[in-house]
């Protein structure tokens, strides 16, 4: 029910400052980051006039976790390109509203930005071994996932660089921070779309 309303909600708004302000941006960002986690950062954005911005932002975080001394992935999951399976994960989508400061510098811009963010994080446990074949085809252990759900808070300034107007580039520092994890780091991202 809320997830309804704040999607509505967020549609409203994006309508409303469309109608107060000429020539809005709109663009997305094909990025990655890496940290204590490491995984892909895309995100879209709407800004008016050099000054305000809101966003989508989506997470899909991944960090080892505390495996058995000798599990192995198989080369099943090799071929079918499933490193991360037996990872903890973190993925949110987070709504995001912010501030562009534009410094002296040609064509380059401060998006300071932050929102809240709905999360979940699962976490392998119960490992109990399959197999003990030393070159094993498949995971030669099996385990059960534990995943919560959770609000957290995101804060995500980037630095934007566009020498076009429709693309770019953009980095900067992120942090994800909730009850019970947090995920901090550094992402690159491609920017593509109505930039300037």
């Amino acid at each position: 029910m809320y997830s309804k309303l704040t999607i509505l909600f967020l549609f409203l708004t994006l309508g409303a400052l469309g109608q107060e302000h000429s020539k809005p941006k709109f663009y997305a960002s094909l990025g990655a980051g890496v940290g204590n986690y490491w995984g892909f950062t895309p995100a879209v954005n709407y800004g008016i006039k050099d000054r305000f911005a809101v966003g989508i932002q989506y997470l899909g975080l991944y960090q080892k976790a505390d495996k058995p001394t000798d599990y192995s992935t198989g080369l099943v999951d090799l071929f079918e390109l499933r490193f991360n399976q037996s990872n903890k994960k973190l993925h949110a989508v987070a709504f995001t509203g912010g501030q562009y400061l534009t410094p002296s510098l040609r064509n380059c811009r401060w998006l300071i930005q932050g929102g809240v963010a709905f999360l979940s994080h699962s976490i392998p446990t119960n490992w109990e071994q399959t197999s003990t074949t030393y070159f094993p085809w498949v995971e030669n252990y099996s385990y059960s996932r534990h995943t919560d759900y959770q609000i957290g808070l995101l804060l995500s300034p980037q630095f934007e660089f566009a020498s076009v107007d429709n693309m770019g580039i953009s980095f900067g520092p992120y942090a994800l921070v909730s009850k019970s994890t947090s995920a901090y780091g550094f992402s690159l991202s491609f920017l593509v779309g109505r930039i300037r």
